[in-house]
């Protein structure tokens, strides 16, 4: 029959943790506004594998947002739902794709983390490059 006690002792902790957290100002949490697309962002990037690749496409993300008139996060959801916010026509859109992946090259060029060939390579294959089809292709539309 020790357990009693023990349970008493975690329910006293458990309680005050509670306490703890409301005092601390837990009590007042207010989610972050939603960032304008359109702003610049620093250009930081993890030293985790991916970092690069995960700068750019939130780069290229906020890029497209901008140029939709949207923030980067109801892009995200309009992508989940295979549709870009405004159902925008095909040139509309490709121009938006287009935009975010200038932008974000451009941002990783400044930041020094892509180099001046690769930066041309790079422009000319966004130029060349049938953005809308690979955008199909990459959400499955037919």
């Amino acid at each position: 029959m020790r357990s009693g006690p023990a349970a008493a002792l975690a329910a006293v902790a458990a309680t005050g943790l509670v306490w703890a957290y409301v005092l601390l100002g837990g009590g007042d949490y207010e989610p972050s506004r939603v960032a304008d697309p359109c702003r610049p962002r620093p250009f930081r990037v993890t030293q985790a594998i991916g970092g690069l690749t995960e700068r750019l496409a939130l780069s290229a993300l906020d890029g497209a947002a901008c140029d939709l008139r949207v923030s980067r996060e109801q892009l995200v959801l309009a992508l989940g739902d295979r549709r870009l916010p405004g159902d925008p026509s095909p040139t509309r859109r490709d121009a938006a794709l287009r935009s975010g992946l200038r932008r974000a090259l451009d941002e990783a060029q400044r930041a020094g983390r892509i180099g001046g060939i690769a930066a041309f390579v790079l422009r000319q294959a966004i130029e060349a490059a049938p953005v809308g089809a690979l955008f199909d292709q990459f959400l499955g539309a037919t």
